[in-house]
């Protein structure tokens, strides 16, 4: 995608002659805003075209014998790379969000108390649009209600800790970092070099 935004841009500046030699004062201000105008297209069309990555790892003890993976901040942080996946699409109708549980739920049952999930999990999940979560973390009570979209069959369950939903790749790591600003900074610094 970066290597055909470059190469579009330099065809238009080729073609509005815009491309080297010495300009007036008109001229490279119509360049500065041309440039100015390439860098938001790719900006906005980077929030369309690169499907939501999440962080995707669970190091969690629950009661149906899943795997763990090593998924705290540190790991996460040291290994962003091997954690960072892509979200399948949704289905129509829905929309899909990163997430991060972390703390313990717990269900009353008739023999008492059953631990269901304790640790820390990240993924992807996909919800209904008209039963999407903010982006933002809930805790305990409020976060309860979205337990079951994490894990299925875990409704009425308890929450002590928190679940969070964000919307943006990589969110939902230690510290997240927009691909697509990276992408605008390699992108100017080449289209500088070359003008």
């Amino acid at each position: 995608m970066s290597f055909m935004f470059i190469v579009l841009c330099k065809l238009t500046l080729l073609d509005h002659g815009l491309f080297g030699g010495v300009m007036d004062h008109d001229a490279c201000k119509s360049k500065m805003t041309f440039l100015l105008l390439c860098a938001s297209v790719f900006i906005l069309s980077g929030k369309v075209v690169f499907a939501l990555q999440c962080h995707t790892c669970a190091d969690v003890n629950r009661h149906t014998g899943q795997a763990s993976l090593t998924c705290d901040d540190f790991y996460v942080k040291n290994h962003t790379k091997e954690l960072l996946q892509g979200c399948s699409d949704p289905p129509s109708g829905h929309t899909v969000r990163c997430t991060k549980f972390g703390g313990h739920a717990q269900k009353m049952e008739d023999s008492g108390s059953s631990i269901l999930m304790d640790g820390i999990s990240r993924g992807c999940v996909t919800f209904k649009e008209n039963s999407l979560p903010r982006s933002t973390c809930y805790y305990g009570k409020e976060a309860s209600p979205w337990l079951s979209s994490l894990v299925p069959g875990t409704e009425g369950a308890s929450v002590n800790g928190l679940i969070c939903f964000c919307e943006e790749t990589g969110c939902n790591g230690v510290a997240s970092v927009q691909p697509f600003v990276s992408h605008l900074l390699c992108t100017l610094i080449i289209l500088y070099a070359v003008l």
